[in-house]
């Protein structure tokens, strides 16, 4: 806070002068800024702090969702506003974006859900994403498999929001068949004709 110190002058219609010393008090005027804990863009039940920067108790602040304190906890998308006054009610405002991830449609792709035994099919998704982590320890967006289970993926987009999909695998039953010439052949259910 500065003070300045102004002399006023007045003259009546007489031609007499008068003067007045007055004190201006110069005040700051707050800056409002917005800092974020946590990301712009929410993955999927992810909530972020935005915070008064510099906060003072000289001032006062208002947030768009009403809030008078110096942060706020938000989970929802949408523009946020900050307002930060002093007590003269001169202030600023800053605002913040916040986004949200969309939400994953992650699923494994298959050429079939069940194999013969020790025969490998290829597992891999409907989408590309920035990381992969499968059951077996692998890391790549397609995996081959030849026994029955049940296989996980978890993914992660470039934001680092990550998503889950599951399938089980299951195994044909190998039957034995007997032909004319009494030789044995092993065959997948659903191959004999």
């Amino acid at each position: 806070k500065n003070t300045v110190k102004l002399t006023v002058y007045a003259m009546n219609i007489n031609g007499c002068i008068d003067s007045i010393q007055i004190n201006i008090e110069s005040v700051d005027i707050p800056q409002a800024k917005i800092n974020i804990i946590g990301t712009k863009v929410l993955c999927a039940n992810e909530k972020a702090i935005l915070r008064a920067n510099n906060y003072s108790t000289e001032f006062d602040y208002l947030w768009s969702n009403g809030s008078t304190s110096s942060e706020i906890e938000v989970s929802e998308p949408g523009m946020y506003y900050l307002y930060v006054k002093n007590y003269l009610g001169c202030g600023t405002v800053d605002s913040i974006l916040i986004e949200k991830s969309k939400p994953f449609q992650t699923k494994i792709i298959a050429i079939s859900d069940t194999i013969c035994k020790d025969i490998p099919i290829k597992l891999s998704l409907n989408e590309n994403y920035a990381k992969y982590l499968w059951s077996t320890g692998e890391e790549t967006a397609e995996i081959f498999v030849n026994k029955k289970g049940i296989y996980k993926v978890e993914v992660w987009d470039s934001l680092g929001c990550s998503g889950l999909a599951e399938i089980e695998i299951f195994e044909y039953e190998i039957i034995t068949e007997f032909d004319s010439v009494i030789t044995m052949e092993s065959v997948c259910i659903g191959e004999l004709s």
